[in-house]
């Protein structure tokens, strides 16, 4: 229903947009197949500017609801929620997410990607208040803030409800246990605004100041300075483009592996705004491009959008030393259940210069059959290496139910196949492989058994002269009882020939009999106060005992502080042993303290931080105290900016 006098976001359904609007009931429980414990209602309304969502959460027992997050998009946990879904292309490639607590706390996500300050993510507006009948969320959302085809009069969406006390899940649309995106309702008969003239520009600057940090260069500085910017122009309601100078390179977001051990490279987030923006456009296959490999640049240009079924993406990256890094990408998803693409990633460097061609395709049938496969291709002219090509190819068809998937996959990779730009295991070069596996999973919320899951794998791979490279086998599962316990066991055991070293592709006589089994188990899963749970594993890896112990607790004293302690013990051709113990403090929305205490090996690391949000102006500050024996004392702030444009010409202060 569209209306001329929006409602207040206040909490309150007291506005006579509400009290005309239908109401729209019937959410169910879509993991155990059944009504849940208590209903709820969600009513919808819009003008020329936003989408407005009234839902009423029934509670017969409204003194047990519970709610403790108060920052605005952390994650709400185990608090009594509510949660709008909105595809606005309708093509089941991703959905954005405005989620609120019954504090009216906010949490959300943009579809595509979107950098976490709020001002350059996209300010949208949410309210919720306590009633005898339970309690209700009013929110306002923007269509600016979203991206959609120009003209589109329907959109996908879906409501959800989060109940503490029944640990339910409940939905408005029932996308099966499968999750399938294209059973999401609909809203139709909208007129969305076309974008034009101002309210398309956002612009994020930066400051980064601090003394014993390094420089993008990796360079540790006595003391520096730096800033940049980012900007997001969104001529379209299709299409972004994002500039980037000089962008900040800075790690106050240090991530720290655990002593855990593996053959391969480990997998890390990338926290640039020039690649979260838009990420999902640019694909998620880290064999072709993996953010991490551009290194620090001085500009970059990047632009993504999508017409019809076709999604495009692209950009490009000049970093010190004349280097350039590219990417160009552009997906076809033709219906709701089939996808392919075709990618391209280029870089030049003093060196030399590589690049990756990829193919890929995706299809899910309605008797359940999965399919999927991806061609990849790299030319590389390095100078360590001179000219080489190389290519690999994999396959896989599965059938997934609601409950049980089973399938099968095979993968052959040349020992000259080099993405320069992504992300491989270094072990697979030089070897084909195949695999069956099938898992389980049901939540049935039963009085005894909550949760179920298993897993089986059995693999089997060569190296190109036919010899045994790894054959293996895996079952594992867990199971969750409705006294809040989970118990999980797994064993794996297997022969695995290591490459060389420094020689991928290549193998020697060398094999290890890797086996190992872990149990372990996690109390109090549900709660939102306090809980804790150890493993423990044990078993020959990598030719040599393997032994890994872990425990951990956490606490919530108040609703805004927390506590958590974790300790390590790992056994593997040595010993070594990790104490970490974090917490923090939201003194108020606004304001917040963080600390860590790393005991590695009998060395101390520190970890003192403060963090300032506006979210009404758009103001991030950080500020860290670092302490370690490899690095001595380091001190970093750093503050961003967001400002957007508004209907009045002016910016946001």
């Amino acid at each position: 229903m569209r209306v001329e006098t929006p409602p207040k976001i206040d909490g309150h359904l007291d506005d006579a947009a509400w009290s005309e609007a239908p109401a729209s009931s019937g959410f169910w429980v879509t993991t155990q197949e059944r009504w849940p414990t208590e209903p709820t209602d969600v009513m919808v309304v819009v003008d020329d500017e936003r989408l407005y969502v009234a839902i009423r959460a029934w509670d017969s027992v409204p003194e047990q609801i519970l709610a403790l997050e108060t920052v605005r998009d952390r994650k709400l946990g185990n608090d009594d929620q509510v949660k709008v879904e909105i595809d606005a292309f309708g093509d089941h490639e991703g959905a954005s997410r405005f989620a609120v607590n019954v504090l009216g706390t906010q949490e959300g996500a943009i579809a595509g990607g979107r950098a976490s300050n709020s001002n350059w993510k996209g300010l949208w507006y949410a309210a919720a208040s306590r009633t005898d009948h339970g309690w209700v969320a009013e929110l306002a959302i923007p269509f600016e803030i979203l991206n959609y085809r120009p003209g589109t009069e329907e959109i996908a969406i879906n409501f959800s409800r989060y109940q503490n006390r029944s640990r339910e899940w409940s939905q408005w649309a029932d996308v099966t246990p499968q999750d399938k995106k294209e059973e999401m309702g609909k809203l139709v008969g909208l007129k969305l605004p076309t974008r034009e003239g101002v309210e398309t520009w956002t612009v994020m600057p930066y400051g980064l100041a601090g003394s014993n940090i390094p420089d993008r260069n990796g360079e540790v500085q006595d003391s520096l300075v730096t800033g940049g910017v980012d900007v997001r122009y969104t001529p379209t309601s299709n299409l972004t483009g994002v500039l980037s100078m000089n962008p900040d390179f800075s790690q106050l977001e240090k991530q720290f592996s655990d002593a855990n051990f593996a053959y391969n490279e480990k997998k890390l987030k990338d926290p640039r705004v020039f690649f979260v923006e838009g990420a999902d456009y640019l694909g998620s296959d880290e064999r072709v491009f993996y953010s991490p490999r551009v290194p620090d640049f001085d500009a970059g240009a990047k632009a993504f959008g999508q017409s019809g079924t076709i999604r495009y993406s692209g950009f490009v990256s000049a970093a010190p030393d004349s280097r350039t890094d590219s990417l160009a990408r552009m997906a076809l998803a033709p219906d709701a259940t089939h996808n392919g693409s075709v990618s391209y990633v280029g870089t030049n460097r003093a060196d030399g210069h590589g690049s990756t061609m990829a193919l890929a395709y995706q299809g899910r049938e309605d008797f359940g059959g999965m399919f999927e496969g991806h061609y990849i291709e790299t030319d590389n002219n390095f100078l360590d290496a001179g000219p080489q090509r190389g290519s690999m190819f994999d396959v896989s068809a599965a059938w997934r139910g609601d409950y049980l998937r089973a399938g099968t996959d095979y993968d052959e990779y040349d020992k000259t196949f080099d993405p320069a730009n992504g992300l491989i295991k270094n072990d697979r070069l030089g070897t084909s492989g195949r695999s069956v596996f099938a898992d389980y999973f049901r939540d049935f919320g039963s009085e005894t058994i909550s949760q179920v899951s298993m897993a089986f794998n059995r693999s089997q791979r060569k190296t190109d002269d036919g010899r045994s490279q790894n054959d293996n086998w895996y079952v594992g599962g867990d199971v969750e009882l409705r006294q809040f316990v989970r118990a999980s066991v797994e064993y794996s055991d297997g022969y695995y020939r290591p490459a060389l070293k420094n020689t991928p592709g290549y193998f020697g006589d060398i094999v290890h009999h890797d086996r190992f089994w872990s149990a372990g188990a996690d109390l109090n899963t549900r709660s939102s106060r306090i809980g804790g749970g150890a493993s423990v594993s044990s078993g020959k890896l990598g030719g040599g005992d393997y032994d890994y112990v872990t425990g951990y607790l956490w606490t919530r004293p108040t609703a805004t502080t927390i506590v958590n302690v974790v300790a390590e013990r790992l056994e593997s051709f040595g010993t070594y042993r990790q104490y970490v113990v974090e917490g923090g403090w939201d003194i108020n929305q606004s304001n917040s303290l963080i600390f860590r205490h790393v005991l590695y090996e009998g060395e101390d690391y520190w970890r003192l931080g403060y963090g300032r949000r506006l979210v009404s102006r758009g103001l991030d500050v950080f500020a860290l105290y670092d302490r370690s024996p490899e690095t001595g004392e380091q001190v970093s702030v750093k503050v961003l900016w967001a400002l957007s444009p508004t209907r009045s010409g002016g910016w946001w202060r």
